[in-house]
């Protein structure tokens, strides 16, 4: 290709770089634009959507004032007559209903029974649980305002007042009005469509639901995406969504839905138009360039025709240089003293050409032998090869033209036959390598083989330990598990024997690897089966023992520590089957206390054995932390434990964290402790907060 040439295209692909670099610059400019546009929408939205439901709220505060004035109801509630509290409810909800206020009415005794509700069945679902009622009741709040949904998935607006001021508040009333006319405002202040749906995307209420289904249909819709634009058909829409908040507790989403098809058309129209006209830019530009490089380069193209020329053994006449004072000129100078170097490298190169065309011979032959790479050893010995060849030409080097010729061809055929025993003794050894490699590959894909299996071990073996239980307002209980190798035999359980009974059990398996971790899947598996059908630690224990025994060929055992909390009392019956004792730490912090051994032999080692139960009181606020020997028995650098002395002081630093941050305080305690020394064994523990009994 020519140079002019080159130069039109190397400056036409920069023009085009050049040109979409800007065009992408553009659009991310306009897509960062529309992202903070549809953030800001989304929080105006969410302010505005929050004023429309005040306003609906008031306009029920202010038709509350009938149903709080009615003081033969009021009388009647406190009279504790039902039937004369409906009497006057229907009345009051019938004219607040024609007046289109409310939907919909409750009144409640101050315990949370329903008197009256205008649902039209025997057996109405309140929207309001007893505890909200009765923090209303009580005066804990004032009122309970807001969205809600009930139990049929109907949305509404809804508001719980104490029916008087007097203490005891005999009831409360509860007034909810439909979503429409919220919705319907809505719409109209943002002028397009608005949808609510709940937190996993199901429509609730909205003002079109086919123009919805259609969307949602068309692409999976994911709210918590402020921002999003849809296509479907020949229409465009753009889709604002913002969390909605209820009394009680999250909703879900209200979606905004505009049409934007007609501001879109018109923007990608001046889009196509400014391409047009940066193409046909580019396309002048380049023809423009393209005849420049044309005429300015035609003396340098007579140049390169001259230098071909002599390339290929031709001798042009000067007259074809172009001649001047400008760069072409030095260069068609420069061409003509190269001329002259070439006439005279001719003459001297004529007598020699025979002769390096026998050694050129010689030396292609034994070198096309001459096909692998050779070692250290080898090549080494090459060397030596031709500095002895070196020497002998230079030894030569007085002689006449003939002979020297003679004596470098004889060197050169020496050297290059024993370059060929060499390489064939090297594809010999190289041979015996690939054999070895080969052998050497297939032992690593056996291995790699079963570290596969034993990942997918770790992933089956760890997905047999219990989930966190939810925290509620009785305990907050959570476990972890830090392997040392890819399986092992440490294992942990919590599960409701019943609703006031929790089981513990936290178990360490002799031995290491996949034996031990099998034997840690059986052991789980039978006490989990035994504990639903046995009551009590120790004999629940016992049993599981047996069944071990039973066939133990392999003699393992396993340590464990198995205790049931009664969770209305806090009283803690436990059997420990040679386990490390867990640890008590009292409420609002203190020295940890580690809790009485029941003298337990490890499960597993010889049949009828039994095992002493041991109880243990538990108070609110308590926290129980049970854990195996890979804690205790860590060691450094140094060859040194971490001993129950260092456990006991991580404990007393997190007594008062959460139960989650008080397991990872530890374990952190103790990979501290060890440093870079390799984890030797698993480290496991359970942590366990009591947070409110029942007196006994």
């Amino acid at each position: 290709m020519l140079l002019r040439h080159k130069l039109t295209l190397i400056t036409l692909v920069f023009f085009v770089l050049s040109a979409v670099g800007v065009s992408l610059a553009l659009d991310r400019w306009a897509e960062l634009r529309e992202t903070e546009l549809g953030s800001n929408v989304a929080d105006h939205q969410g302010s505005l959507w929050q004023k429309i439901v005040n306003g609906q709220v008031v306009e029920l505060a202010k038709a509350s004032t009938k149903v709080s004035g009615n003081d033969a109801a009021i009388q009647a509630l406190q009279a504790k007559d039902p039937d004369a509290v409906r009497d006057q409810m229907v009345e009051t909800f019938l004219s607040l209903s024609d007046a289109g206020i409310i939907d919909r009415l409750e009144v409640l005794t101050n315990d949370g029974t329903v008197i009256y509700s205008s649902q039209a069945t025997h057996f109405p679902t309140p929207i309001f649980g007893k505890s909200d009622i009765k923090r209303v009741a009580g005066g804990e709040i004032s009122q309970l305002s807001g969205l809600a949904v009930d139990i049929t998935q109907g949305t509404m607006v809804v508001l719980a007042l104490p029916l008087s001021d007097d203490q005891p508040v005999p009831g409360v009333a509860v007034l909810s009005a439909g979503i429409d006319n919220v919705l319907a405002e809505f719409a109209t202040l943002t002028n397009g469509n608005v949808f609510l749906i709940n937190r996993r995307g199901r429509y609730l209420a909205g003002t079109d639901q086919v123009l919805w289904d259609a969307i949602t249909k068309a692409e999976s819709y994911d709210p918590r995406t402020a921002v999003q634009s849809r296509d479907l058909g020949d229409r465009s829409y753009w889709i604002a969504a913002g969390a909605v908040d209820g009394v009680t507790n999250p909703i879900g989403y209200v979606v905004s839905v505009k049409d934007v098809t007609e501001s879109r058309e018109r923007f990608e129209s001046l889009e196509q138009k400014i391409y047009l006209f940066t193409t046909i830019f580019l396309l002048c530009a380049t023809l423009a360039l393209w005849f420049y490089m044309r005429f300015s380069l035609n003396p340098l193209t007579d140049a390169v025709g001259a230098l071909r020329a002599l390339s290929q053994g031709a001798f042009p006449p000067r007259q074809q240089i172009a001649r001047g004072k400008d760069e072409i000129a030095l260069i068609g100078g420069a061409i003509d003293r190269f001329r002259g170097e070439l006439m005279q490298l001719a003459r001297l190169t004529r007598s020699r050409r025979n002769r390096s065309k026998r050694q050129s011979r010689i030396i292609r032959r034994e070198l096309t032998n001459l096909a692998n790479t050779l070692d250290a050893k080898a090549r080494e010995n090459i060397l030596h090869d031709l500095d002895d060849v070196e020497a002998r030409v230079e030894a030569a080097s007085g002689a006449d033209e003939d002979t020297r010729s003679g004596i470098e061809l004889a060197a050169i055929a020496l050297t290059l036959t024993r370059l060929r025993e060499r390489i064939q003794n090297q594809h010999e050894i190289l041979a015996n390598t690939i054999l070895e490699l080969e052998e050497a590959l297939e032992s690593k894909n056996a291995y790699v083989a079963l570290q596969h299996e034993l990942s997918i071990g770790t992933r089956v073996q760890l997905a047999m330990l219990p989930e966190d239980l939810p925290p509620t307002e009785r305990l907050h209980i959570c476990g972890q598990m830090v392997p040392a190798k890819e399986v092992g035999g440490d294992f942990y359980d919590f599960f409701h024997l019943d609703e006031d009974r929790l089981g513990l059990v936290i178990a360490d398996v002799s031995g290491k690897g996949v034996p031990a971790a099998l034997f840690m899947a059986i052991s789980r598996s039978i006490l989990r089966a035994t504990a639903a059908a046995v009551d009590t630690p120790g004999a629940c224990l016992a049993a599981v023992n047996d069944t071990l025994c039973g066939d133990n060929k392999e003699y393992l055992f396993v340590t464990v520590f198995y205790g049931i909390l009664n969770l209305r009392t806090g009283k803690l019956v436990y059997a420990n089957g040679g386990h490390n004792c867990p640890y008590r730490l009292p409420a609002g912090g203190g020295a940890p206390m580690q809790i009485p051994g029941t003298g337990g032999v490890a499960l597993g080692v010889m049949e009828d054995l039994s095992y002493t139960e041991g109880e243990l009181q538990l108070d609110e606020g308590d926290t129980l932390y049970l854990y195996t020997d890979g804690v205790t028995e860590a060691i450094n650098a140094e060859e040194k434990e971490y001993q129950e002395a260092r456990l006991e002081a991580a404990l007393s630093a997190g007594a008062t964290m959460e139960v989650t941050d008080l397991l990872s305080h530890v374990v952190k305690d103790v990979q501290s402790f060890a440093g870079e020394t390799p984890q030797a064994d698993d480290i496991t523990s359970i942590a366990l907060r009591l947070k409110k009994i029942s007196s006994a």
